[in-house]
């Protein structure tokens, strides 16, 4: 067994509970993040997940078109959300995806943004299979858009 992380962050002129109350409203996603092209799954993806919430997202990267089946593990209003895959859930080279949010507050009216990708792979996956799931330009794309739609508004 094998695991890398990556993690970005960004700072957004917005209050904590708005960037929580955007970010953890899975259907916000599509159009977002720039991997994202879907979400389908359980009532509530057009609000705040809860834990338990089951979705899934199809995800292209580079051409590479898949669908992760998500599920809501913890979370702490407006300072904390984890999501992962599902124990039964396999994409080879991976087994399994924890991804998480930290909103931490600076002052009133801003927030540091912080998001985490843990990635356990099999013991043989090649560099190029986990580059695929590595790409920090994606992740750190993914923040910028976030930031700018909030400070839009």
């Amino acid at each position: 067994m094998s695991s890398f992380k990556s993690q970005c962050e960004i700072i957004i002129d917005k209050p904590a509970h708005v960037v929580y109350d955007f970010v953890t409203t899975v259907s916000n996603w599509i159009g977002i993040h720039p991997a994202c092209k879907g979400i389908e799954g359980d009532d509530g993806l057009d609000k705040e997940a809860t834990v338990g919430l089951r979705f899934t997202e199809t995800i292209d990267v580079r051409g590479w078109v898949f669908q992760c089946h998500w599920e809501v593990r913890k979370m702490v209003k407006d300072q904390y959300f984890e999501f992962s895959l599902p124990t039964d859930f396999i994409l080879p080279p991976v087994y399994n995806t924890i991804i998480t949010y930290i909103f931490d507050p600076i002052g009133d009216n801003k927030t540091r943004f912080i998001r985490t990708m843990i990635n356990c792979t099999n013991a043989d996956a090649t560099p190029e299979q986990k580059a695929d799931f590595a790409d920090t330009d994606m992740h750190t794309d993914y923040l910028n858009a976030v930031k700018a739609r909030l400070e839009m508004s």
